[in-house]
């Protein structure tokens, strides 16, 4: 009988063609960016996931913490799944390395409920950390690899605009500072996963000529059902592939 052990990717070995094809992979200097194999595969998920570049990381715990930094400086704050592997399963890496404030909430089946998102989002205080960062995780290690679809994510994004925005905590200002940015697909031969950013926008300095909430909030839906549907392309073609 044959046997096939799903506990990790990690236990995964490479098949004879796998060996093969790092044997006769052309080398060269990555940190001179004169390594081809790496350039070629940089190159090719850039222009699939419609991005301007890529960059080819050692594991997917370096990934993380990667993309964290990318988003939040010291002191800021990351909110996330409870049973999430970035909580769970890095080792404190993003407070070890980069000092970013970890705040957990509850997982259900893999998602966070956007009400909570919402009212855990800080409004802005001298004693606070800054609610930076928002991570979902697709699909989901501890919650039975559990896979959030566009459909449902879609939906909960359009919930949190709402709860957000009826959140009497949060003033009208700061409340049309606050906006969604967009996607980071990190691709992989058998997998995508999808990481949703919220950020505060630092670049709105003049407050007095923001759009109102409601306008503000339309415009997030319409940008994220957009990448959305990037995302469901995507996965589309590699689906065909």
């Amino acid at each position: 009988m044959t046997l096939i052990d799903l506990r990790s990717d990690t236990v995964t070995l490479p098949s004879s063609e796998m060996r093969e094809a790092m044997y006769r992979a052309e080398l060269g200097d990555d940190v001179y960016g004169e390594d081809p194999t790496v350039n070629r595969l940089q190159e090719k998920a850039a222009a699939r996931l419609g991005k301007e570049a890529a960059l080819l990381l050692p594991s997917g715990t370096m990934a993380n913490l990667v993309a964290v930094l990318a988003h939040c400086a010291r002191g800021d704050e990351a909110i996330m799944g409870d049973t999430s592997h970035l909580f769970l399963d890095e080792a404190g890496n993003i407070s070890a390395v980069g000092g970013v404030v970890i705040h957990t909430l509850p997982n259900e089946r893999g998602m966070l409920a956007p009400e909570r998102v919402a009212a855990a989002v800080r409004p802005d205080h001298i004693r606070h950390p800054r609610s930076r960062l928002v991570c979902l995780e697709n699909a989901h290690n501890h919650d039975g690899g559990v896979v959030l679809t566009a459909a449902q994510t879609r939906a909960d994004l359009d919930d949190f605009v709402r709860c957000y925005h009826a959140d009497n905590r949060h003033d009208r200002q700061e409340s049309e500072r606050f906006c969604a940015f967009g996607y980071d697909e990190l691709l992989a031969r058998d997998k995508v996963s999808l990481d949703i950013f919220w950020l505060k926008d630092e670049s709105l300095e003049d407050t007095e000529n923001l759009p109102a909430p409601d306008v503000l909030a339309a415009e997030i839906v319409e940008n994220l059902r957009a990448a959305l549907e990037q995302f469901e392309g995507i996965v589309e073609e590699l689906s065909e592939g």
